[in-house]
């Protein structure tokens, strides 16, 4: 197999299985256990003097040791298999519609039963959140997972293989955990949030670009446009501008972290007004029809690339 039939077997695979939890209840998942060690260095060498400088060095060694670890993989003379099998344990398109789902189900037990679901997609505070509050916060989630969960990792994939894909998953976990512009992260998680924005930039656009097309609607690709750098993670802004334009809501604006409400401008502020489970619906509907677009580009170029004479895929491109 050649790497677009490598990620698109991954890809499948994931929407089909996600992480089994009966799988990773028993050993521990590549990502948490990459989050396991950074958590541990934040908290033994997030103190005193060089602290840029150590984050930068922790994310660089875990960055080499997830390169590695996928270049050995892709050495093993096993037609592939074995590589694919790895993309689909880190691309998590698959648990977050599956996340987003629950968080639908849950407001039909109740609000209590929606905010807990939705906070396992977000860190913003959710004790008050009505159903509105709620549904904002999971469709901001799934545009942003969209990007961080599987059109990032397809990029990184598709231009260096399953190393690629591995070191971007790892300067993800660190960002969410230490790329922060808090008092203590400000300086430790610096080159993990700077490396992150830069692995994103590129597919962010993409991103944005399939809901855009999965949508058909102007207005996605108009607010995505003008609204895309007023999110306070601009890479973010992409899919989340994308979505809200589809939608027609707003996304962004205020929120509460830890008790404290931010100031963050609103996206697509025109069209700000309650949200309903209703609009989840649409929104989980939007981001399986922009999975699907990327899923036929994908078997596209591989049907264009094939040797119909030889069949098989050109050495080449692979």
């Amino acid at each position: 197999m050649n790497h677009i039939e490598m990620l698109l077997a991954a890809i499948l695979l994931d929407a089909l299985f996600g992480d089994p939890p009966r799988l990773w209840s028993r050993i521990p998942h590549p990502v948490a256990l990459a989050g396991r060690i950074i958590a541990r260095a934040d908290a033994r060498f997030n103190r005193g003097r060089h602290r840029a400088l150590r984050g930068g060095i922790l994310v660089a060694l875990l960055a080499l040791a997830a390169a590695a670890a996928g270049g050995l993989v892709e050495m093993i003379p096993d037609h592939g298999l074995l590589e694919a099998a790895g993309a689909a344990i880190l691309i998590a398109h698959g648990s977050l519609m599956r996340r987003l789902w629950a968080v639908r189900r849950g407001f039909a037990e109740g609000i209590e039963a929606a905010r807990g679901a939705v906070a396992r997609l977000t860190a913003r505070d959710i004790h008050d959140l009505d159903e509105s509050g709620v549904a904002r916060a999971a469709i901001e989630a799934g545009a942003e997972g969209f990007l961080d969960d599987l059109v990032a990792p397809a990029f990184w994939f598709l231009l260096l293989g399953l190393p690629g894909l591995a070191v971007y998953r790892v300067v993800q976990t660190a960002d969410s955990l230490i790329g922060h512009v808090d008092e203590r992260h400000v300086d430790f998680g610096r080159f993990a949030a700077a490396l992150k924005h830069r692995m994103g930039w590129i597919p962010a656009r993409i991103a944005g670009g399939l809901i855009m097309i999965a949508a058909l609607r102007q207005s996605a690709g108009d607010v995505m446009l003008s609204d895309a750098s007023l999110h306070v993670t601009p890479n973010s802004g992409w899919p989340e501008a994308a979505m809200a334009g589809a939608l027609g809501i707003a996304t962004s604006g205020p929120r509460v972290y830890d008790g404290e409400v931010t100031d963050d401008p609103w996206i697509n502020g025109r069209a700000r007004r309650a949200l309903t489970q209703r609009d989840l619906r649409r929104a989980i509907w939007l981001l399986w029809r922009a999975w699907g677009v990327l899923v036929l580009i994908l078997a596209g170029v591989a049907w264009l690339t094939w040797d119909w004479s030889a069949g098989t895929l050109p050495a080449a491109a692979g």
